[in-house]
């Protein structure tokens, strides 16, 4: 029975030809790094499984450190832990421990700064792992100690697979910046402040079938001044109902004016100045009747009717668009607001909802609110000419 051969080990090479061995599999690419630290590691491999060290490009560029490397059952375990760890963390923080914000971001910061210090500090062990690896096949596959090292050579990574590294990253970023600048992001847009003060300063618009109505298109009404009465007046009205009556039963009572001499003339009469009135004496009974008997009667002036006010025509309006979100009827708005447009919001509700419209307006003619219409249509907005 043939005996079996033992298994193959680097502890029977001198350490020169396994320096060898290892300089040819990392190839050109700081191989005195590599070789300092797989030196300490093969000489603590029975005593310790860890040399501290730190390795920049592992930490700083990990994915395409462990591509360039050829790692690529390290590279699958990184991808699944950074992608599952954080999916993890965030569904147990937000549905089952209710994490408040700022735990949620510490501790998602805390993941991000270890998903750069682990592969820093463990990515030499890594790589003396795999060169180990494929250091024991090179020698199970070849006689001689030289074939071995041609062999990993052969599948070392080389300067020219770095350069296509780097242009496979700047192909990926041009690619990713056309797709931001051609496909960007579409948010609602928000209110400008220019719009918003103007807004704010011009107020609800007013019709301009209002504005006809003032007061101030009113003709004012004058009636004629009352003469100047005697300051015991008052108390002679009190006495004169248990004296004498004065004015016919068919007046009323009610304070009627009596046409002064200065009307007569043609004059416009002087509007009497305001004087407090002071505390008022009874006066006895022959002065009493005495002012009584010298007022004269008190002509009866029909009431004067103001002109009726002709109606105005119903002004034009219009809508711009009918939004259940009040974000889109406000950017209408400012939009509008921004081509010079008169603009108001109208909070309705149609089918159970609240909708928020944007209406223009008002315009005196429909020969105005037409041209507006084809102004608003230019910008790509809805316009609907209204009358209400």
């Amino acid at each position: 029975m043939a005996e079996t051969e033992p298994p193959l080990s680097l502890d029977r090479f001198p350490y020169p030809a396994v320096s060898s061995l290892y300089r040819a599999i990392v190839g050109e690419l700081h191989p005195d790094h590599y070789l300092g630290v797989f030196a300490k590691l093969e000489a603590s491999n029975r005593t310790s499984w860890y040399v501290p060290s730190w390795n920049w490009a592992a930490s700083l560029n990990t994915i395409n450190w462990m591509v360039f490397r050829k790692m690529w059952g390290a590279l699958l375990a990184y991808l699944a832990l950074v992608t599952a760890i954080p999916l993890l963390v965030l569904g147990l923080g937000r549905l089952v421990l209710r994490w408040p914000q700022p735990i949620e971001l510490g501790i998602m910061a805390s993941l991000l700064v270890l998903a750069f210090l682990i592969p820093g500090a463990v990515g030499d062990l890594l790589f003396h792992a795999r060169c180990r690896t494929l250091v024991y096949r090179a020698l199970a596959a070849h006689p001689t100690l030289q074939d071995a090292c041609t062999a990993l050579e052969q599948i070392a990574s080389t300067r020219r697979r770095l350069i296509r590294i780097l242009m496979a990253n700047f192909f990926v970023w041009i690619l990713g910046l056309l797709v931001f600048v051609l496909f960007p992001a579409k948010p609602a847009l928000p209110l400008a402040p220019g719009a918003v003060s103007a807004a704010s300063a011009s107020g609800p618009v007013v019709p301009a079938a209002s504005a006809a109505l003032t007061p101030a298109s009113c003709p004012p009404v004058t009636c004629p001044a009352v003469p100047a009465v005697p300051m015991a007046l008052p108390a002679s009205e009190t006495a004169s109902s248990a004296v004498a009556p004065v004015s016919s039963p068919s007046s009323e009572p009610q304070a009627t004016a009596v046409p002064s001499p200065a009307s007569s003339s043609g004059e416009p009469p002087a509007p009497a100045p305001a004087v407090d009135a002071p505390i008022l004496q009874p006066l006895p009974a022959p002065a009493v009747s005495a002012a009584v008997q010298a007022v004269p009667p008190v002509p009866h002036i029909p009431p004067h009717t103001a002109p009726a006010v002709p109606a105005v025509a119903r002004p034009y309006f219009v809508n711009a668009g009918l939004f259940a979100n009040p974000a889109n009827a406000h950017a209408v708005q400012a939009r509008l607001i921004g081509h010079g447009f008169p603009v108001t919001l109208q909070e309705v509700r149609a089918r159970g909802k609240e909708l928020t419209r944007v209406r223009v307006g008002p315009f005196s003619s429909r020969v105005q609110a037409t041209h507006v219409i084809t102004r608003i249509r230019a910008l790509q907005l809805e316009a609907t000419l209204v009358r209400p």
